[in-house]
């Protein structure tokens, strides 16, 4: 019994864990994103430009369309960019957190398991941290890089 509360408590506590991510750059001339990286832009007139990333100075964003041409943006018009792509992180807690619950739950109706309780975390959870990852790795996202001040 002490054993099932003390992994609710460790779910609970991993599902409540932030995700965090950095802080997005204030300065275009300070994002963190490769050369031909594929970024999406947010205007000030609410357009959304999506291209490869070229250069960018603190007056300018320059983005390369598929058709060849350079888009230059003022730093003034661009409100948001984001960089193709986020962190498997947030698949693999959640995988985790669903193999210890499988681990812990299906293992509830039995009162002296403790040893198949441990072998059930010590195979279960990381196979779903695994598996939260691949999920999370289909869904390709997007990463803030860069919010207007």
């Amino acid at each position: 019994m002490t054993l099932r509360i003390v992994a609710i408590v460790a779910c609970v506590l991993i599902a409540i864990l932030p995700v965090t991510a950095a802080e997005p750059a204030r300065d275009l001339a300070s994002m963190q994103v490769a050369p031909d990286a594929v970024i999406y832009v947010r205007t000030s007139n609410g357009a959304e430009i999506q291209g490869r990333f070229l250069r960018a100075s603190t007056q300018a964003l320059v983005v390369g369309t598929t058709d060849g041409r350079e888009i230059i943006l003022p730093s003034a018009q661009v409100l948001f960019v984001w960089k193709r792509g986020d962190s498997l992180r947030n698949g693999a807690i959640i995988g985790g957190v669903v193999g210890l619950a499988g681990a812990i739950f299906g293992q509830s109706e039995c009162t002296k398991c403790s040893g198949e309780i441990a072998i059930g975390v010590a195979l279960g959870v990381p196979a779903w941290v695994g598996v939260g990852a691949l999920v999370d790795r289909l869904r390709v996202g997007r990463t803030l890089i860069y919010r207007a001040p």
